[in-house]
């Protein structure tokens, strides 16, 4: 069977899944093959307009994607990604940012920091690989989050 002629320049994602459902792009081996790099992607756009994945399961596929260089940087990645681009930079940057630390002071103790950050301060201790009982020191970086 002969493949199909399609190119993915200039297009963004929705427009490469939109291609997908008018039938431009073949299907199995052959859509992957011409979609290439942007073959995961488009296909959970796809999913996602026929309501087969939520829009949270698609921003975190993309959000993946992202990760592994799919899409580029800076205005590449805006362009290919058009109107996930803001979500799926929302994913990437509470993920990125999903962990708070605070480095111990003197005078700090494990009650101390987990009132400040109303914790309980086994779970505090816990988190980080201690118990209570453990000694903290200034400079000691603390997993908070």
């Amino acid at each position: 069977m002969e493949q199909p002629a399609y190119s993915t320049a200039g297009k963004t994602i929705d427009q490469m899944a939109n291609d997908v459902l008018a039938g431009k792009v073949g299907s199995g081996e052959t859509r992957a093959k011409l979609l290439g790099k942007f073959n995961t992607s488009v296909q959970a756009v796809v999913n996602a307009k026929l309501g087969a994945i939520t829009v949270d399961s698609l921003n975190n596929t993309l959000a993946n994607e992202v990760k592994k260089g799919v899409f580029g940087t800076g205005d590449t990645r805006k362009t290919l990604l058009a109107t996930h681009y803001n979500a799926v930079q929302a994913v990437i940057n509470k993920t990125t940012a999903r962990h708070t630390y605070y480095t111990v002071k003197a005078g700090d103790s494990w009650w101390l920091i987990a009132n400040k950050y109303k914790i309980n301060m086994n779970t505090l201790a816990r988190q980080n690989g201690k118990t209570i009982k453990s000694v903290i020191h200034p400079g000691q970086k603390l997993l908070i989050r």
